[in-house]
């Protein structure tokens, strides 16, 4: 005897079929088959005599509302002289019809480059997905709309474990947003859909920062614009790409991080410098983690050492007030003598 669930089946004569179990016999002369379950009991049956003889067998059928969970169902044939068959080996079949619920998922943090682990803005195109779901259910995810009518596409999947926990790695995205559903199937029945999941999908590199300055509040001197001072850790300003980490370097050193605003423009205070010339380059990198190439280099001079006075010393001497013939004078006052 062997056992296998039937689909909806329409006759010649327009008679449906409801779905059920199907119990196929080698051929004989059987006047009726009796199939009994562990849980529902007793199975009423008939023969299907529409062409459904296959191989040497013939299908009797039951489409007996059964409940839910594991039977173990055996069968019993009779003849027309009433002579019964021993019962067949039990076979166990599992009834299942309530749908798993919709699967949770998350873009893993792994896979969520840049500054945050948890903006799901990445440069991935590959990321990998968790979350949890019926245990053993086999978890399929999509990019797109799933619902009816809506495009959609597969992406990947894979199976929960024992304890619902799944972690899927996807198929290539292309840049720009993406919805992330996730649908879980028993082997039974398809959950629904689970709530979407928007992730970016960013591998531009940002632009390069652009015009670096010497803050003129750290422009010392008689100039305010000649990239000479003597404060050591000097303010440098610049733009970027809106919401960009900026870092600044001198050589290889690193002289700080700071965040540009909504409108690209950023001020950093360095770290200390040490006295002398300085090529200062700035590098971006977006919230997904992709580096710009640096900048063009601003070069300042830090000079915190104060001159000193000639080696002969100084003298200063009275001078009166002196007034030349073509009517230009100075007043009296004191002269400063520096010696060469």
């Amino acid at each position: 005897v062997d056992m296998f669930w039937h689909p909806d089946f329409t006759f010649p004569d327009g008679t449906i079929l409801l779905d059920g179990i199907a119990f196929s016999l080698p051929l004989d002369d059987y006047s009726s088959v009796q199939a009994t379950s562990s849980e529902d009991g007793m199975l009423e049956l008939f023969y299907l005599d529409v062409g459904m003889e296959e191989d040497g067998f013939e299908v009797w059928h039951t489409d007996a509302d059964l409940s839910e969970g594991v039977h173990s169902v055996t069968v019993t044939a009779s003849d027309a002289a009433g002579n019964i068959s021993d019962i067949s080996p039990a076979v166990e079949i599992m009834v299942d019809t309530i749908a798993p619920e919709a699967p949770v998922l998350d873009l893993v943090a792994v896979s969520d480059s840049g500054s945050s682990a948890t903006d799901n803005i990445t440069s991935d195109t590959t990321p990998t997905f968790s979350g949890t779901a019926e245990a053993n259910a086999f978890v399929l995810l999509y990019a797109g709309d799933t619902s009816i009518g809506g495009g959609y596409a597969y992406i990947g999947g894979g199976y929960a474990d024992a304890s619902g926990d799944w972690s899927i790695t996807i198929d290539p995205l292309s840049d720009g947003d993406h919805n992330i559903t996730a649908e879980a199937h028993d082997n039974h029945n398809l959950s629904d859909p689970s709530e979407p999941l928007t992730i970016t999908i960013d591998t531009a590199a940002p632009v390069a920062p652009l015009n670096l300055a010497l803050a003129a509040g750290s422009d010392t001197g008689i100039s305010d614009s000649d990239q000479l001072t003597n404060d050591s850790t000097p303010t440098i300003t610049g733009s970027a790409e809106a919401n960009a980490t900026v870092e600044l370097f001198s050589g290889e050193d690193s002289l700080g991080t700071v965040t540009a605003d909504a409108s690209g423009d950023w001020s950093l205070t360095t770290t200390t410098l040490s006295e002398g010339e300085h090529s200062i380059v700035a590098q971006a990198t977006d919230a997904a983690g992709n580096f710009s190439v640096v900048s063009e280099a601003l070069t300042i001079t830090v000079d915190i050492t104060a001159p000193s006075l000639p080696a002969d010393g100084v003298y200063m001497s009275w001078a009166p007030e002196y007034q030349w013939e073509d009517g230009l004078s100075i007043s009296a006052g004191i002269n400063v003598h520096l010696s060469q």
